[in-house]
């Protein structure tokens, strides 16, 4: 992170709509939390340019990559795990 602070003209700092599914959000955690603080999101381009794509780039094989901090992507694992579970009992709830 120090790295791209210090380094503002080869990175861009933008806050992200995140349609990942969850399964790809839990593997971009690092193995070890304590140790790597980093988490890196493997973004397709196509999921924010949808056309004017030069077409020397082969958008199935380009990819925006984002950097986070791990603890910020575990938090919102957990976030949607437990928004999915209330929902989730919410709907055996209302079949009753």
């Amino acid at each position: 992170m120090n790295f791209m602070a210090s380094n503002p003209d080869r990175f861009i700092p933008v806050n992200l709509w995140i349609s990942l599914p969850i399964s790809k959000l839990e593997a971009s955690l690092p193995s070890d939390p304590k140790r790597d603080f980093l988490a890196v999101l493997k973004i397709p381009l196509t999921t924010f340019v949808k056309s004017g794509i030069s077409k020397s780039i082969d958008p199935n094989r380009s990819f925006v990559f984002a950097y986070t901090t791990a603890d910020s992507v575990k938090n919102l694992v957990e976030s949607i795990k437990v928004e999915l579970s209330r929902r989730l009992l919410e709907l055996t709830r209302s079949e009753k």
